[in-house]
């Protein structure tokens, strides 16, 4: 039940009336949701009011339709169809064209001089009139209809700032209503995959974050404790470390190559990829500047790449044994010229 209902008093309408105002606003707007049960004694007390008038501005919200009665459950919000938007919009159509042309007979040449808009251009002849209540009028310069009916709904889409404005993307008739009915269906699609109300997917897709973030969480931290366990199985006497994996991250990559260098070792190289698709490497040596050897490798194995005198980093192409057998043979010469 919506906790902001407020009863805004009309000395000249009977308080059924008032209760009737404030009950389809707040279901309007919103606030009283689709399918919400709607509670006799609960809204009463909201409202500061006796049961009667309540009783008898839900029988008129039942009239309108906005409300149904269900046996042995009492009144509650009617949930509104697709079907339903569409009949009502097919008839809000009509009756806005119907208006428009109605109006444009009948305005006399008095209220048409007396009519003020904004216009940045000088516009003779026949001027089309765009006026939002409350904030602007001014004169239309974009393609005209023949009736405004013809335009039908208006969504708008995007705004961004575009020299020194702002530029608002809308879609209007047909195309408004496409754009609600595959978004309408979408939400349908993720209201059933996270068995969610259609009205409450944006919560529920909230949960499923929060849990994908922990369990990330969760697998990055048993990544860093695997690696460290990678790491101190190398054997004391291997002097050069060259590892291949299909599946670790770049941060574990520098992590192991950093916790196999507190050891003293001539370089450690770990490679994530596969023979086909190629790999990425991060190479690393205390004892060694691996600029250049970063270069030769990118050379011998059409690779890219760099970094730091201690760390490079890049991407190379080829078989993994042979790549292996050069790392290992290009350390033993940096061995024996130091």
């Amino acid at each position: 039940m919506a906790s902001d209902l407020h009863l805004e008093m009309n000395e000249y309408l009977p308080l059924r009336d008032v209760v009737f105002n404030t009950l389809r606003q707040a279901i309007l707007r919103g606030e009283l949701k689709p399918g919400e049960r709607l509670m006799e004694i609960a809204l009463s007390q909201r409202l500061g009011v006796s049961r009667t008038p309540v009783r008898e501005a839900i029988r008129m919200l039942e009239q309108e339709g906005l409300v149904i009665m269900i046996p042995r459950k009492g009144a509650q919000v009617a949930e509104i169809s697709e079907k339903d938007l569409k009949d009502v919009l097919e008839v809000r159509l009509g009756l806005e064209e119907l208006a428009v042309r109605i109006a444009c007979q009948r305005i006399t040449e008095e209220e048409l001089e007396e009519l003020d808009y904004r216009s940045k251009i000088e516009i003779e002849g026949q001027v089309r009139i765009v006026s939002v209540p409350g904030y602007d009028i001014c004169a239309c310069c974009a393609p005209h209809v023949e009736r405004t009916g013809e335009i039908g709904m208006i969504k708008l889409v995007n705004m961004q700032r575009y020299k020194g404005g702002v530029r608002v993307t809308m879609l209007c008739g047909s195309r408004a209503l496409t754009d609600y009915e595959k978004k309408q269906e979408q939400n349908r699609k993720i209201s059933a995959s996270l068995c969610a109300k259609e009205y409450e997917t944006a919560e529920a897709v909230g949960h499923l974050k929060e849990e994908l973030d922990s369990l990330k969480r969760t697998l990055v931290e048993k990544e860093r404790q695997l690696v460290h366990v990678w790491a101190q199985s190398v054997p004391e006497e291997e002097k050069t470390v060259c590892m291949f994996s299909e599946d670790i991250s770049a941060d574990a990559m520098r992590q192991y190559v950093n916790e196999v260098l507190e050891k003293e070792r001539i370089l450690c190289a770990v490679f994530y990829g596969n023979d086909a698709a190629g790999y990425r490497y991060v190479i690393g040596s205390r004892t060694q500047d691996l600029r250049a050897f970063s270069k030769m490798l990118n050379a011998a194995f059409e690779g890219r790449g760099g970094g730091k005198p201690e760390m490079v980093q890049g991407t190379v192409k080829g078989e993994a044994g042979k790549i292996r057998e050069w790392i290992q043979k290009i350390a033993e010469e940096l061995s024996y010229e130091k």
